[in-house]
């Protein structure tokens, strides 16, 4: 069986041009970043009996299954730009890394529009005292650029070999 990544050295990544640099960096960075917070939540009770109490909570990109699949794409995204850089940039490579790291940019806004909610803590409505305060987390915004950053790579291969055809 033939190692498909041989022959790969630095010099070939530190020769690559700017779009192939974006795809890696983009898709590198977006792996990294998943593991940070995501999302935060933090629930403040008050009570004259209880006095006040706070708990908080966070998770990472693989909380929701939107998080997981767009971490799948952008590693996608990187093992098309490696092997772009050792076969060259084939249509189907161009195009399937502008599809894995524009549907990777998508998942990663459907898991920023589905953060969750008072209610899915169980605290909706529930009246004086409780507060819930929910938004989204630094990784999650560090993700979203460096996703656009790949499908901007992406894309910027796309035109080039839409030219050269």
């Amino acid at each position: 069986m033939n190692n498909p990544f041989e022959g790969l050295d630095v010099d070939k990544i530190k020769n690559a041009g700017l779009p192939t640099k974006l795809m890696l960096g983009g898709s590198i960075a977006f792996f990294i970043f998943a593991f940070f917070d995501w999302w935060s939540a933090e629930v403040k009770v008050s009570s004259e009996i209880l006095g006040s109490r706070s708990t908080s909570s966070s998770a990472n990109a693989f909380d929701l299954g939107q998080g997981t699949i767009a971490w799948i794409l952008m590693i996608a995204v990187g093992v098309l730009a490696v092997l772009m850089l050792l076969k060259g940039a084939n249509r189907n490579f161009v195009l399937a890394a502008l599809i894995c790291s524009g549907l990777g940019v998508l998942f990663t806004l459907w898991f920023s529009a589905r953060l969750p909610s008072e209610s899915d803590f169980g605290f909706g409505g529930v009246g004086a005292g409780v507060s819930v305060d929910v938004g989204a987390g630094f990784g999650l915004y560090l993700s979203l650029i460096a996703a656009i950053v790949a499908t901007a790579g992406a894309f910027l291969t796309f035109q080039a070999s839409q030219q050269t055809s």
